[in-house]
């Protein structure tokens, strides 16, 4: 575990420089010179300094104002302290100056020094709930610096939320933009706004607003975010193009504005490719993000993914995962060759790798706080607010993912350069990769550097700024390699002097260490264990590592038992098989013996496991696949069944006639019996043909305002309003692979007069004032339009409403008694009625309430009465 130091650093060797850039004075440093005049500071008249030769020689040559001297310090040690400063340089620049200045004991920036120890904790009323900051380190960076407004970090997301109070003075409204459907119509490139809350949610933990009393704070307070929306809504993915155009605009911009610090992006955004990482390296999505990159101007953070799988390999059959698709590559983490990027996986609260989270000791860089990460989401999620017995009127949430990881290390990058404002991309990254806590997600397999840990990222970059100190090495994971599989080992080291690499010791054959990059690559091709030592040395000293490195021969491979083929038919059209094995990377696969004949054409690829082969003859078959890695092979053999094509059958239409029809009249309804089933979907008629394949159908003759629909494969239904009466010749034809078969049908529409479908009388009893809402329906046939009306006696508390077809006597009956009236219907063709009864009768009452007492095993017998006219059915429980 790191130990925790006090605020300003401890410089072991002199002049060395801490050089924080906003916890020191600009344009300040403390000198302390040598005084070889022989006489003390504080006999000195009002400018007796100046007279000093000594004093005289480093005024002239530096060019720095004495603001200040110190003579009881001066005289007690026979040194002379000051404080100078330079209107022209800064601080950092002055320092370096001063302290080639031979008569120099010692200098160093002015430092701003803090009354709390050395960390600093935002009021904002959530900052319990963000336990991710603690486990990085960032109150102590909060402690040098919260940011700085004139830095930018971009967030490549679902849209920001421009009206949070904790984000929405961070919005940089001038350079946001959306990218979702660029060009297309109605796109509006100024709505940036969030429509998933994981822009939102993402841009809280990067820069949410610190210490002003609400929420959460950000990883940086004061950063402005540029919201690059590529989602364009809740449930849609965001295409490459798109994605291309968001990183095509940050590069504009930095072109476009020289000075402009657009310290990192934030992409936690991920998809599958087929193609491998080098062949990704020729991919217009790849050289988007390494054009940015290579401006080195931008750290590019992207989330690692949480498919609970390693980057930068080809992915398993797991169809439990969205979106995976076997043998596929995860992107942006599987890039190769994009240096200004940092892979992020995701950390639990007890700094363990999160169950769901990708992993790799070649791809991910560092771990970041990943579960129950607490932040913004939209205020228009009404649905989303929490905590509403705190009467709060914005929303936050807790999300997991390496998607909350990574806006943990965007925003130490941002912070990085706010503290470093003419640090580089390489060097912020360096710093993070460099400063990372290896105490933790490191050695499981997790990253390759660890925890993000800001203080130490601030530590990293000021050690490797300093022109005075020996290089200090990072620590490196050496974990164990497997033989013929690819691998690569970087080494960092503090320092800006030039510093020179070396090996000693024996590396494993097919592996080579190159000086100039410090990079250990190749692949191994013979197992065994190996020690050597790496060794990074300046003109002010060295750093070793010494290392050792086992090189296994891996797991042989195993076909999985489920490569097997159902019988197949005939076919002149290839069959493909996918072999599945588990074993190490990278197994070679081959066909060791068949009986297929040759113009099967047999095949398998060496290098997927994946094969084909065509089935031209009936029978009885079999092929034996080797799957090969350097620890061993295994066989296994596959029986195929090939049957012969059965010929389509012509389809054959099963219906005998079309029923009739009622002019101006949905079609079908005319033979409804069942009024209770007056749906649409059970309107029209149904015409349907026996069939191994899917049938094309044609039909000619239909009146005007019928058409057809398909129902299935097999099956069509005739439906519509006919508009016009008459005798039709109707054809319909159904075709299939087999054949072809027609029908010729006569369909008879006719003027119909109105005719209800109900009886004289309503049978069951109305019952008075039960507040029960009645409603009877007469419906009607009869060619349209009809004209309905009703004449005569309706009960109290009822009325009638007319539709296209049916009568409605709705409402609550007020008053009992026996109530007749008719109802007319009337078209162009005629009229009808129908007289009706309606009885309306009191509640039934049970006269006996109380029942007597009984004794066990005595008979019991008790008579209950009701108060109705009305025939009753009994229930008692």
């Amino acid at each position: 575990m790191r130990k925790i130091f006090a605020l300003i650093l401890l410089c072991t060797l002199a002049f060395a420089s801490c050089s924080y850039a906003s916890d020191a004075v600009p344009g300040d440093v403390l000198v302390v010179l040598r005084n070889t005049s022989g006489n003390r500071i504080s006999s000195a008249s009002s400018g007796g300094i100046k007279a000093m030769s000594a004093v005289q020689s480093f005024v002239k040559s530096t060019g720095v104002n004495v603001a200040r001297t110190y003579d009881a310090l001066s005289d007690e040690g026979d040194y002379m302290f000051m404080l100078v400063h330079s209107d022209t340089k800064n601080e950092n620049e002055l320092l370096r100056e001063i302290q080639k200045y031979p008569n120099v004991i010692a200098a160093s920036l002015n430092h701003i020094n803090y009354l709390q120890e050395d960390r600093r904790v935002p009021n904002d009323t959530d900052y319990y709930q963000l336990w991710g900051m603690e486990a990085i380190n960032a109150p102590y960076a909060w402690n040098i610096s919260t940011g700085s407004d004139d830095i930018y970090i971009a967030v490549v997301d679902s849209g920001v939320d421009g009206d949070h109070p904790d984000l929405k003075d961070h919005i940089s409204r001038e350079y946001s933009r959306n990218f979702a459907g660029y060009g297309k119509i109605g796109y509006d490139e100024t709505a940036f706004y969030d429509v998933n809350d994981h822009g939102s949610h993402c841009a809280g933990t990067i820069a949410g607003v610190g210490n002003n009393g609400i929420g959460v704070a950000g990883v940086n307070w004061k950063a402005k975010i540029i919201a690059l929306r590529i989602f364009p809504d809740a449930n849609s993915g965001a295409s490459d193009a798109d994605i291309t155009q968001a990183f095509n605009y940050i590069v504009e911009l930095l072109r476009n504005n020289p000075d402009m610090k657009i310290a990192s992006v934030n992409f936690s955004v991920g998809g599958w490719h087929p193609e491998t990482p080098e062949q990704m390296m020729n991919q217009p999505y790849y050289l988007a993000f390494k054009t940015l990159s290579d401006m080195n101007r931008t750290v590019i953070c992207v989330a690692a993914g949480n498919e609970s799988h390693e980057a930068g390999v080809p992915s398993p059959d797991n169809n439990s995962i969205r979106h995976v698709v076997k043998g596929y590559y995860f992107y942006p983490p599987s890039f190769k060759g994009v240096d200004n990027m940092i892979v992020v996986a995701a950390a639990e609260p007890d700094l363990t790798r999160s169950s769901f989270s990708n992993y790799s000791r070649h791809y991910v860089d560092v771990a970041a706080p990943g579960r129950n990460v607490f932040s913004t989401i939209r205020t228009s999620a009404s649905e989303d607010l929490i905590y509403d017995a705190l009467d709060r009127t914005y929303p936050y949430t807790l999300l997991n993912g390496t998607s909350m990881a990574t806006p943990h290390v965007t925003g130490a990058a941002g912070l990085l350069k706010a503290i470093f404002p003419d640090a580089n991309a390489s060097e912020i990254k360096a710093a993070i990769l460099g400063g990372a806590n290896s105490n933790y997600l490191r050695d499981d397999g997790t990253s390759r550097h660890g925890l993000l840990d800001i203080r130490g990222a601030i530590e990293f970059m000021n050690a490797s700024r300093s022109q005075n100190t020996a290089p200090v090495i990072s620590p490196v994971s050496i974990d164990e390699r497997i033989v013929n599989q690819p691998c690569n080992i970087e080494f960092y080291a503090s320092g800006t002097q030039t510093i020179t690499w070396s090996l000693e010791g024996e590396l494993p054959e097919g592996m080579s260490f190159d000086e100039s990059t410090a990079k250990i690559t190749g692949t191994p091709i013979k197992e065994g264990s190996y020690s050597f030592i790496v060794t990074a040395e300046n003109d002010y000293g060295y750093d070793s590592l010494v290392l050792d490195m086992s090189i296994d021969k891996g797991i042989a491979p195993v076909i999985s038992e489920d490569a097997e083929f159902p019988d197949i038919e005939k076919s002149t059209a290839p069959a493909k098989f996918d072999i599945n094995t588990i074993g190490s990377r990278p197994i070679t696969y081959s066909i060791e013996n068949t009986n297929m004949p040759e113009s099967f054409k047999l095949a398998i690829s060496a290098d997927t496991g994946v094969g084909s082969f065509i089935p031209a003859e009936t029978g009885r078959y079999s092929f034996t696949v080797k799957a090969s890695n350097y620890a061993g092979s295994d066989t296994h053999t596959i029986t195929v069944v090939i049957t012969e094509h059965e010929a389509p059958k012509a389809p054959v239409i099963q219906t005998l006639e079309l029923r009739n029809a009622i002019s101006r009249m949905p079609y079908g309804l005319e033979n409804l019996i069942d009024i209770n089933s007056l749906a649409l979907d059970t309107l029209g008629y149904n015409v349907s043909a026996d069939s191994s394949t899917k049938i094309s159908w044609d039909i000619t003759g239909l009146p005007e305002g019928l058409t057809f629909e398909t129902v299935d494969e097999q099956t069509i239904n005739i439906t519509g309003i006919p508009e016009i009466s008459g005798s039709f010749d109707v054809h319909i034809t159904a075709m299939d692979e087999g054949g072809t078969d027609s029908r010729d049908y006569i369909l008879s529409v006719e003027d119909k007069a109105p005719e209800f479908l109900e009886a004289d009388t309503i049978e069951r009893p109305m019952i008075l004032q039960r507040g029960i809402y009645e409603t009877k329906k007469f419906y009607t046939i009869g060619s349209r339009p009809l004209s309905l009306t009703v004449s005569g006696d309706i009960p109290d508390g009822m009325k009638f409403t007319f539709g296209e077809n049916v009568a409605s006597l709705e409402g609550v009956p007020t008053k009992t008694g026996t109530y007749e009236f008719d109802l007319y219907a009337s078209n162009d063709f005629g009229r009808d009625s129908v007289h009706v009864f309606v009885s309306v009768t009191e509640p039934a009452y049970i006269t006996t309430h109380l029942l007597p007492d009984a004794d066990k095993d005595r008979f019991y017998d008790v008579k209950l009465d009701s108060l109705s006219d009305i025939s009753l059915s009994w229930d008692i429980s």
